[in-house]
């Protein structure tokens, strides 16, 4: 599947809050949904905007078979970092990363 497909399952995912958040060191800082720090209609909303020239999938560290995307979009004159990837078989969305870019506030 190609980042349109993969984006509109995200979405549909998130907006039904079949979300999972990947354990991480710095949570708090490297992902700012799982930390409460914005709610997943605002998620929904920087995920919208996120452009396929903005996206590129990539390998998780873990399992070299999981396609994860890396994406950056801008909302509100913020740039976003966000790093997910899709569970088919349990059709969910898991976030390792939902915050600023670097250098942002």
């Amino acid at each position: 599947m190609g980042f349109t497909e993969d984006k509109g399952r995200m979405l549909e995912a998130l907006s039904e809050g079949r979300v999972i958040h990947e354990e991480r060191s710095y949570q708090e800082e490297k992902n700012l949904l799982a930390a409460g720090q914005i709610s997943e209609d605002e998620a929904v909303t920087i995920l919208r905007s996120v452009r396929g020239t903005h996206a590129h999938p990539s390998k998780h560290h873990y399992d070299a078979g999981q396609k994860i995307w890396i994406m950056t979009a801008t909302v509100a004159s913020v740039t976003w970092y966000i790093k997910a990837y899709l569970r088919r078989e349990e059709d969910r969305v898991v976030f390792l990363s939902f915050h600023h870019s670097k250098g942002e506030p």
